[in-house]
């Protein structure tokens, strides 16, 4: 099945790359898509010159154009449709699109609700806003935020995925997504939660961190490490010869080396430096280390693994784009259809549609077995959880997933392994079946488990689920009807296909990390987006497998590149590089279009806002504002060229005043501006309080907790929290007992260890 979302009809009345790239997700699995454009175009058409609008066509290949003169013609093309996207829409016009019972998915700086749901914003302040960009940077110098407008990409990923989830009921609804709260969920590594897990300690130094090893000076590039296990870093000090340094209790801790980074980035590059990427690559993946060369958007067309699995395609303009990132019973995407010709689409008739209200949730009755561990696949099965599908965590006595040993900072504390921020956010909703998979009676359990299950998600490196006798054909075997979602990180085939890879590699060689840094340094990991972008991705594909399903009545199996969900995220700077022969590269916290912008020190220890100047109007007010002696006639391509000098001279404004003030100025004046939060603190943040973001939950270990829930809320569902995450191995026996089995063969398999409620070694 070619296209299992070839019945939906979807209509885009959104300007901005969300919307644009939330539809194109649609186009990618057969919807038709028809953008409503004004008759000068659609605002991504205009911003491109004339003849190379090469971003606009990867996002709308294979859509329709229609051209609507008013909003009569809008509310029109909308009655032909079951979902409408937008992103700037007045009340009146959302209420009239409501009125039709359609799924409407609106995307905003803010959300449609809450105290600043009309303040305007860029990426840069959304990023400041949410605590996301102050986790970024050296704890003397100055955050930055992460590159390549990768918040606007997250948010058309999870717009996505909310809107096909929704399209199961009947009686439409509003989706109302706040890029503040995708920022926040993926940006800020539930720092949050840790801090309320922690007792709420005084705050004393900035949260900001670059990790080290992170990526460093090779002599022909630049590579990147990630070592997140203690047995990775061990390995990796023998690596650069310095086995020496295995006694050092403090580089052992990640704080450790943070207080010595200058020290521990010198003695990384001294052996770094000597030694070309391909060769350290060689030596670090020998050791199975995290490692990947960075490359950028002329480079990732050279990477091995791109070229063998065609990850890169040429479009119909003949540029090179990234293809879709998810493949569907082992075959390839088609290629891409052409872009629309302005108003060259022909209207459909209205739907029929049902009023009659669906369940109170659009999975409810959908039963997920999960085999995932760490972030990127957690993630995935919470969306579908939160959405009302029954999920089952599986884990093994011997190894639980890797993301409840992050509880170990409080190893001080009882069943320590129950209080990671993050397994505790990502895996509410969730039921826990802890079993030993290496055995022939616990895959057997498993088995049983699968025949009643709709959806079988995993993101093991791709040999694991094959060694332990569960691939595709064993699971179509037990259950013809279930579906497979395979995460791996380079995908099922390829050179690259058995390395090892975390979000940090996949940032490093899709060109995410070279777009995030200051021009004159290095490029840095972007710190968050990328885990859940996968999950979101990988959620969505689950989705797609039930829709087909619901036509032909099989499961189907869908392979979720993690490092091709990344590639799409980086696509602009790919197509700018194959159209123009311009290498987009990262400038700390400014904009290709948007000057000045930046990242400002205010009166104080740490306290820094983030201004955005989005239009002449704008930097004539802030002129005033700020004193600046400058041309109010200067455009945006001459304040860009002469960014120092009105740095320098915002700088000597905001520097003398208290941020409170700055902020109340810059607001008043209508100025792009945003509070750089901190994201120990986002619990207060009065947006984030109004619109119910996060929602507080009785844990059986932590006690009550303030958790991040979704960052879009249904109109239909007054919360998304409605259990704890589970305790390892709490309900093996009411899982096995649904699953078919008597207390008689659950008692001996809890007798032989193949089931437990304790982790074993501990």
């Amino acid at each position: 099945m070619k296209n299992p979302l070839d019945t939906i009809v979807v209509v885009d009345l959104s300007e901005g790359i969300s919307g644009a790239y939330a539809t194109k997700m649609f186009v990618d699995a057969g919807a038709a898509v028809f953008i409503g454009e004004p008759p000068e175009g659609a605002k991504l058409r205009r911003s491109s010159d004339p003849g190379e609008n090469a971003l606009f066509e990867f996002l709308t290949h294979g859509k329709s154009s229609i051209v609507v003169n008013s909003w009569p013609d809008s509310l029109g093309l909308a009655r032909m449709a079951d979902v409408v996207f937008e992103d700037g829409l007045s009340q009146g016009q959302l209420d009239d699109l409501l009125e039709i019972g359609l799924v409407v998915v609106s995307m905003t700086p803010f959300g449609r609700s809450g105290p600043l749901a009309n303040r305007r914003a860029s990426e840069l302040t959304i990023q400041a806003e949410s605590g996301c960009l102050a986790t970024r940077g050296d704890k003397s110098g100055k955050p930055f935020q992460a590159g390549g407008h990768i918040i606007e990409w997250v948010t058309g990923s999870y717009a996505a995925a909310a809107a096909l989830a929704a399209l199961r009921r009947e009686g439409g609804e509003h989706i109302d997504v706040s890029m503040l709260e995708v920022a926040a969920l993926t940006g800020t590594n539930f720092l949050s939660v840790s801090h309320e897990l922690a007792g709420r300690p005084p705050i004393e130094t900035p949260v900001r961190v670059i990790e080290a090893p992170e990526i460093h000076a090779s002599s022909d590039g630049w590579v990147g490490f990630t070592t997140n296990s203690a047995q990775q870093f061990q390995d990796f000090l023998v690596m650069i010869g310095r086995p020496d340094l295995l006694s050092d209790a403090e580089l052992a801790t990640a704080a450790g080396r943070q207080a010595r980074l200058d020290e521990f980035r010198k003695l990384v590059e001294s052996w770094t430096t000597k030694k070309t990427t391909d060769e350290i690559v060689a030596e670090a993946s020998a050791l199975r280390i995290p490692v990947a060369p960075v490359l950028n958007g002329e480079t990732v067309a050279e990477f091995p693994q791109f070229v063998e699995r065609h990850a890169l395609v040429q479009s119909p303009g003949g540029f090179l784009m990234p293809r879709r990132p998810w493949r569907l019973d082992d075959e390839d995407p088609p290629q891409p259809e052409p872009s629309p010709v302005l108003g060259s689409g022909n209207p459909l008739p209205p739907r029929a549609r049902s009023k009659a209200p669906g369940p109170p949730l659009p999975l409810d009755g959908v039963r997920v077995v999960d085999l995932t561990a760490w972030w990127a696949g957690p993630t995935a099965t919470h969306l579908l959880a939160c959405l009302g599908a029954e999920v089952i965590h599986i884990e093994s006595p011997k190894r639980p997933d890797g993301m409840r040993m992050t509880g170990g900072i409080f190893r001080h504390m009882p069943a320590w392994w129950e209080r990671s921020s993050f397994f505790l956010t990502v895996n509410t909703n969730k039921t826990d079946l802890a079993v030993d998979l290496t055995t022939d009676v616990g895959r057997t359990a498993l088995l049983k488990v699968i025949a009643n299950a709709d959806v079988v998600i995993e993101n093991f490196t791709p040999r694991v689920l094959d060694s332990l006798g569960l691939g595709w054909s064993t699971i179509t075997e037990a259950n013809p009807r279930c579906g497979l979602v395979r995460m791996p990180a380079f995908g099922l085939s390829g050179p690259w296909r058995d390395a090892p890879g975390f979000a940090q590699t996949m940032e490093q060689v899709s060109g995410l990390a070279w777009m995030t840094g200051f021009s004159d340094s290095q490029p840095h990991n972007q710190r968050g987006p990328t885990d859940p972008n996968g999950g979101v991705h990988a959620a969505f594909g689950a989705l797609v497998a039930l829709a087909a399903r619901a036509r032909d009545g099989r499961g189907h199996l869908i392979e979720s590149s993690f490092v091709e969900v990344a590639l799409n995220s980086s696509a602009h700077s790919i197509i700018e590089y194959s159209v123009r022969g311009r290498l987009l590269r990262r400038d700390g916290n400014r904009d290709e279009v948007i000057a000045p912008q930046g990242i400002y020190p205010a009166h104080g220890d740490d306290e820094w806002i983030a201004i955005s100047v989005v239009d002449d109007e704008q930097w004539s007010r802030l002129i005033a504002l700020a004193d600046l002696h400058m041309p109010k006639e200067w455009d945006s391509k001459e304040r860009r060229a002469n960014h120092d000098a009105i740095d320098e001279g915002i700088v000597r404004w905001t520097r003398a005043r208290d941020r409170d003030e700055l902020m109340a100025q810059l607001i008043a004046a209508d100025i792009t501006v945003g509070n750089l939060a901190d994201p120990r603190l986002i619990t207060s943040h009065p947006q984030m309080k109004a619109r119910g973001y996060f929602e507080r939950i009785a844990h059986p270990v932590v006690g009550e907790i303030n958790l991040p829930t979704m960052p879009f809320r249904y109109r239909s569902v007054g919360a998304w929290l409605r259990q704890p995450a589970p305790l390892f191995g709490q309900d093996n026996r009411m899982v096995l007992r649904e699953a078919g089995l008597d207390d008689v063969e659950i008692d001996a398999l809890e007798n032989d260890g193949i089931i437990s409620d304790r982790l074993a070694n501990l």
